[in-house]
């Protein structure tokens, strides 16, 4: 049962769509402009050298590089100005929130600093109301 597989010839330097012929581990088929018998690994992937030599496949891993850019690496601000201001944006409504839970939980503390029922109550509230949120 013969497949269609993309080959690289050495010789040549050409990305080649072939039919192959599949044998134990590997596909085999000949190079439509030298001849030349060419060859890939069908289950070792990681080892087929067609991933380290073909022209056609670095080109598209150089075009999707720029979508695979992550927030912190280089480039990422460059190609994505709005995306960082809105998470620059969502770390500061974060942390004004948490500053302000904590200005709000320490004012409870105080106005009941005096009356130990309502600080414990208060306190056990508050962690509840941590857990949760």
């Amino acid at each position: 049962m013969r497949e269609i597989v993309s080959f690289w010839c050495q010789d040549c330097g050409l990305d080649q769509d072939l039919e192959a012929y599949p044998f134990a581990n590997k596909w085999e088929a000949r190079c439509k402009g030298c001849g030349r018998s060419l060859w890939r690994l069908r289950k070792e992937i990681e080892n087929d050298p067609y991933y380290r030599k073909s022209e056609k496949l670095r080109i598209q891993r150089k075009m999707m590089k720029k979508d695979l850019l992550q927030p912190g690496e280089s480039g990422f601000k460059t190609l994505y100005p709005e995306t960082v201001r809105q998470l620059e944006q969502a770390e500061e409504n974060f942390e004004k929130k948490q500053k302000e839970d904590r200005e709000r939980r320490d004012r409870l503390y105080k106005k009941y600093h005096h009356d130990i029922n309502r600080r414990e109550v208060l306190k056990k509230a508050i962690n509840n109301a941590e857990l949760w949120t």
